[in-house]
């Protein structure tokens, strides 16, 4: 018989994780972004690591774009890994269209830079 949860046991954030964990819904501070590839033949995407979380938020487009427009950039200036290192992040549950059907999202709530420091 195949266990159809081990077919989905990569350590990323999910709604369904959320759901099991509201900790995951607190502010959490960005230690890491590490570009890994979720199926074998697809190139890596970015996932963010954080402080005291063991699991990883998997970077996906709208949630990439929440996070550019939080930092103000200019249209010919590029969102870098360091850019997001010791910023905040607020998750948030919403829903989506996949395959026809509405599903659980996992979806960026808010996101604050840290604080630029001056030399």
């Amino acid at each position: 018989m195949v266990n159809l949860d081990e077919m989905f046991s990569g350590n990323y954030i999910t709604a369904e994780k959320i759901k099991n964990n509201l900790k995951l819904l607190e502010p959490m501070i960005v230690i890491g972004v590490k570009a890994e590839s979720v199926k074998d033949d697809e190139k890596p995407k970015p996932m963010l690591q954080f402080d005291g979380i063991e699991e990883t938020l998997l970077l996906n487009k709208t949630n990439y774009l929440f996070i550019k427009e939080a930092h103000q950039l200019k249209p010919n200036q590029k969102l870098t890994d360091q850019m997001l290192i010791g910023g905040t992040i607020k998750l948030k549950l919403d829903k989506e269209m996949y395959n026809g059907k509405m599903v659980d999202a996992v979806r960026v709530g808010s996101f604050t830079p840290r604080e630029k420091t001056t030399a």
